[in-house]
């Protein structure tokens, strides 16, 4: 009864209306700018304050907090893993620049005295995460998404060979 009063945007589900790019580009955008030292470690701090919050968003919600890729509200997510690279950022923006279905990247953290040197603030997809899935994979039953990502693959592997394949 509780949740007929947490407006959408508060909710773990929430993610921002994205229209769907119909059309991969055929050449890699141009690299985004990497933000200074001080930056990162200002966003650091924030993102210190929002991983507390998580835990509470987390409570209140009845989600499962997990402290690698937590849950925030407004359709945000907070990556913080031995794995989160200040080129994972930048590489997901190049690949949102050219139209693949990917989070936006707000920005990146650094945290010069932990395991975990760099955190990533970002939008939230819709659906469920993959690596949850005990199900198994029915390629006719999957359709739009595997053919999406088919044409993901497509366009970054004529990327790398030279050559556009055309559609």
């Amino acid at each position: 009864m509780l949740n007929l009063f947490i407006p959408n945007i508060l909710r773990p589900d929430y993610t921002w209306p994205r229209p769907i790019a119909t059309v991969i580009a055929s050449t890699t955008p141009p690299i985004p700018r990497i933000s200074r030292p001080i930056v990162r470690r200002f966003w650091g701090l924030i993102h210190g304050l929002l991983a507390r919050f998580s835990q509470l968003y987390c409570s209140w919600t009845g989600v499962p907090f997990c402290g690698l890729v937590m849950q925030l509200p407004f359709g945000l997510i907070l990556k913080w893993t031995e794995r989160s690279h200040i080129e994972v950022g930048i590489a997901m923006q190049m690949a949102r620049a050219a139209g693949m279905p990917v989070p936006r990247v707000l920005c990146y953290g650094e945290h010069p005295d932990s395991w975990r040197s760099i955190s990533i603030l970002m939008t939230r997809l819709p659906g469920w995460e993959l690596n949850n899935s005990s199900d198994k994979l029915v390629l006719e039953e999957e359709g739009p998404w595997v053919e999406e990502l088919q044409r993901c693959l497509d366009t970054s592997l004529s990327r790398e060979q030279g050559r556009i394949v055309e559609d």
